[in-house]
């Protein structure tokens, strides 16, 4: 195996010389063997839920028993609009009736298309003339993203939308590298499936669009037949869905709570503090956690770029700027705060755990991230945000170039030429050079919408895949990663940390799961006490008791608990006794407990 691997890691980029066997099956095979020990480490069984998909399997159960689409969200009455959904629910469905309704069900289902997506994201690269090597350190960054993996192993729309978006973005590449219509129509109707999950989706469509009308290689695909498709395909079915759920009394786009919070920031805050608002969302929450989760791909271009005098400055002085930082630290002089943006990832772990404790009272049950520690993780994503902006405006720049030579260019083979000399965008593939522009377009799109919604960090899955198809697409050829100390460790150091925190997180986080489902089964079956009588977090009480438009209660937590009789938290509180309490292991952090606590006024 070990003399086939290095034969297939010898061959050129283009894999029609590279051959079937050496530049595609192998690196799946061993993709595969990675996600067979990424599910043997987390192991996706229990009946849980996590996080929002407790909404999502009210309405499968509701659609599988009377055949109806309910609400598709939860939140105010004038606004309880979720996700367009129909594309997930129908997948989960496909499994169900396969093999019986099941949390784990549903949890394989999405997983098994976070596993797809993994294959997308690789054979695109191939496509797009990276090499093995690089093509396996782009696929392997979107793997072992802690937000990728971890909504792998629940029943949320995430994977399902990014994976539907991604399979997309693959048959339009193709399409226009064989400037074939009927593939680009189905590159669209997978567009429409990520959209008929997610409305954001409609950026997939709009972005190939853009792309068409700003890239020379549009004008051979014919930039009006491009957006009618897209309208035809994309567009028009989903308004369509849209009204449809409208005249059903379910919940179109006009009714969506992250619509009406986005309109409602920017009417609530004065310019001053709306744009402080919209540049914290921007840079913090939007484009730091992008550059920190890309970086493998991005420390590629670091060996490159350390010859450029002015890179080497920035990263000295930013090297001593963290060596006084952590001295300070040492000696107490400075005491920042761990910044985090939420939902996913939080701190030293991956959640969210949405319990009374956790959640609303702010208490800390689990290991924290050390300040030193975070300091390195800010000055590395600090290095990787410069590179990453260079890079976007030097793309954004060479499209400008591009576009302004389409008189003049002449496509002979895979060469472009501009008369009698060859271009700077000579030798590169143009379906390449397209997929790589359409990639960057489509994900700041897709920020650019979710920027004034004051983002959750999962909502960044796509952008982050699509900026490492880009990054790697984007570059010059051959496209190859040689490997050297120099180069290789810059890229293993992140992409190591983020697999051991992403999997180890997720594993910790599914076996605290487990133990609250123990301890929600204890209450239900056992004490046979209503659940809506019960503060189980979240998700139990979401799932068994969400009601519309239901008033909070002075003293209960705010989801949907009628009265608490008994509470669940990671610890202990005063004024609560102990009934029983369910262990669990933690690999990242010390071991925990899950409390099942009476109120002492009860007794």
């Amino acid at each position: 195996m070990q003399r086939i691997s290095s034969t297939c890691l010898a061959k050129t980029p283009d894999m029609k010389s590279a051959g079937t066997y050496c530049s595609v099956w192998v690196p799946l095979v061993f993709l595969t063997g990675i996600w067979t020990a990424i599910i043997f480490i987390v192991n996706p069984v229990g009946e849980f839920m996590v996080n929002d998909d407790w909404a999502f399997v009210r309405c499968l159960e509701s659609l599988m028993r009377e055949g109806r689409l309910e609400t598709t969200g939860h939140g105010p009455s004038n606004a309880p609009g979720g996700p367009a959904l129909i594309t997930h629910l129908l997948w989960g469905l496909a499994f169900v009736k396969t093999a019986g309704f099941s949390l784990t069900v549903l949890r394989v289902s999405v997983l098994t298309l976070g596993v797809l997506a993994s294959f997308v994201v690789f054979l695109l690269l191939r496509r797009c003339g990276a090499s093995v090597r690089l093509s396996m350190v782009g696929t392997l960054s979107v793997v072992f993203n802690p937000l990728f993996l971890s909504q792998c192993f629940s029943f949320m729309t995430d994977i399902t939308f990014t994976s539907f978006a991604l399979v997309s973005i693959l048959f339009l590449h193709i399409g226009v590298e064989r400037t074939n219509t009927w593939i680009i129509a189905t590159g669209l109707a997978f567009g429409l499936c990520a959209t008929l999950t997610r409305q954001i989706g409609l950026v997939v469509p709009v972005g190939f669009v853009v792309t068409c009308f700003l890239h020379p290689k549009g004008e051979e695909l014919g930039r009006l037949k491009s957006a009618i498709l897209a309208l035809g395909i994309t567009v028009v079915p989903w308004l369509g869905y849209e009204l449809f759920l409208y005249r059903l009394g379910s919940t179109p786009i006009i009714e969506h709570t992250m619509l009406r919070d986005a309109v409602m920031n920017a009417y609530s805050m004065d310019p001053l503090r709306y744009a402080r608002f919209l540049l914290w969302n921007f840079l913090v929450s939007t484009v730091g956690y992008v550059c920190f989760l890309i970086s493998p791909v991005l420390a590629v271009y670091y060996g490159s770029l350390w010859s450029l005098r002015s890179f080497r400055y920035f990263v000295i002085l930013l090297s001593a700027a963290l060596s006084a930082y952590e001295v300070f630290l040492l000696f107490g002089i400075v005491d920042p705060p761990v910044i985090m943006s939420g939902n996913v990832i939080y701190n030293l772990g991956i959640g969210p755990i949405v319990l009374r404790d956790t959640y609303i009272m702010g208490l800390e049950r689990s290991a924290t991230l050390p300040k030193a520690v975070y300091a390195v993780i800010v000055y590395w994503t600090l290095i990787a945000a410069v590179v990453f902006s260079a890079l976007v405006i030097h793309g954004l720049r060479d499209l400008g170039r591009l576009r302004g030579t389409r008189d003049c260019l002449a496509v002979t083979g895979n060469r472009v030429r501009c008369g009698a000399s060859e271009s700077r965008w000579g030798g590169l593939r143009l379906a390449g050079s397209f997929t790589a522009h359409n990639c960057l377009l489509t994900a700041l799109l897709y920020m650019a919408i979710i920027v004034p919604l004051a983002p959750y960090d999962r909502y960044l899955i796509l952008p982050c895949a699509l900026l490492i198809v880009r990054l790697v697409a984007g570059m010059p050829p051959p496209k190859t990663f040689a490997p050297s100390f120099r180069t290789v460790v810059p890229v293993a150091a992140p992409l190591i940390c983020l697999a051991v925190f992403g999997v180890l997180g997720t594993r910790d986080f599914l076996e605290m799961k487990r133990s609250l489902a123990d301890a929600h089964s204890f209450v239900l079956n056992v004490l046979r006490v209503d659940p809506c009588r019960v503060d189980g977090g979240f998700e139990f009480n979401g799932y068994h008791c969400y009601r519309k438009g239901l008033p909070r209660r002075t003293g209960l937590s705010w989801w949907w608990v009628d009265k608490e009789e008994y509470l669940i938290t990671l610890g202990k509180l005063p004024g609560y006794h102990v009934v029983r309490t369910f262990p669990f292991r933690r690999l990242l952090g010390p071991d925990g407990e899950v409390h099942l606590l009476k109120p002492v006024k009860d007794d």
